[in-house]
């Protein structure tokens, strides 16, 4: 007998109507242990409000400062995720020359309260598939600096070699 891979939770409901969302790079956020690329992804047509850029700039910046944001090599990306129901903030580390270390921060899409950090667990969300987008781009970039002369000039490259279009 046949059993149908949608009785296995393949079943996505036929209401759900899958967009693209932009990917923006926005100013790199630049703090005393290092620069961060700066990323906002959102859906078109609903770009983030004038405010929230600053609110996220300072509360990565809390992160950052904290010490417990382990930034070793003075750079990493965030990506600010203006969805529906939220805003994302995303902020990411390279660590142990290969790893990507992150924190998560979350608030309400209408600014009704602070971001606030989400500490993983093992059911908690990681990345969106909007959000897998300019993360892919960074681990490209970070593979590609790696694998080169790892001067200031390849530095350099990094740090402007950013993603941009739909995803």
């Amino acid at each position: 007998m046949k059993t149908s891979i949608r009785n296995h939770g393949g079943g996505i409901p036929s209401r759900y109507v899958h967009h693209q969302r932009e990917v923006q790079p926005g100013e790199p956020l630049a703090l005393e242990r290092g620069v961060l690329k700066w990323y906002e992804v959102f859906r078109r047509g609903e770009e983030p409000a004038g405010d929230l850029d600053a609110t996220a700039r300072a509360a990565v910046t809390d992160i950052v400062r904290s010490e417990s944001f382990p930034l070793q090599y003075g750079v990493g990306f965030v990506i600010l995720h203006h969805s529906t129901a939220s805003d994302y903030l995303i902020a990411c580390c390279w660590h142990q020359i290969q790893e990507l270390w992150h924190a998560i921060l979350v608030r309400p899409a209408d600014g009704s309260a602070d971001f606030r950090q989400e500490w993983p667990s093992q059911t908690s969300a990681s990345f969106c598939v909007w959000e897998m987008a300019p993360m892919w781009h960074e681990r490209n970039a970070w593979e590609r600096y790696l694998n080169s002369s790892r001067d200031d000039d390849a530095m350099r490259a990094y740090l402007t070699d950013q993603l941009t279009g739909s995803t």
